[in-house]
């Protein structure tokens, strides 16, 4: 899940520049969210993220899978779950600092960037070398070697 969110904070991280926010403060909000949340209160609020997002629930049944082809195509499903999973609890943990309809225009463009990731036509680490480049260190981005 680390490299999820991670991957998932480096597709809101652009928009979040893009519209003049400091990427620092914004991460350590994301982690003290993710360290103090509860079960409980947990899935209420993914519940209520998806929501906000627009993501719909995708079912998973792994005794579908009777080909290379179809597995290839569960283990994208199951990576896009993941990263959509990330994309909620950055979402919650930015929904107090940021207006919800900014905030709304920000994971919009985090889902068209996943898109083209998807597609081949952009991968995360030229997220990461394209951030990096504009700001430095950005808190939840660790460099690759």
């Amino acid at each position: 899940m680390k490299d999820d969110m991670a991957h998932a904070w480096l597709l809101v991280a652009g928009p979040l520049l893009d519209r003049g926010y400091e990427l620092p403060p914004l991460a350590d909000a994301v982690s003290a969210y993710v360290n103090s949340a509860t079960p409980k209160e947990d899935k209420a609020d993914m519940t209520r993220a998806e929501a906000a997002l627009g993501i719909k629930k995708m079912h998973l049944d792994p005794d579908r899978v009777k080909s290379p082809v179809e597995l290839e195509a569960f283990k994208k499903k199951v990576r896009r779950i993941a990263i959509q999973t990330a994309l909620c609890v950055i979402y919650l943990a930015l929904e107090r600092l940021i207006d919800k309809d900014e905030l709304k225009g920000i994971f919009f463009s985090a889902d068209l960037t996943l898109a083209e990731v998807e597609r081949g036509i952009n991968s995360f680490d030229e997220i990461q070398r394209e951030i990096l480049s504009r700001v430095g260190d950005v808190g939840m981005i660790e460099e690759r070697e």
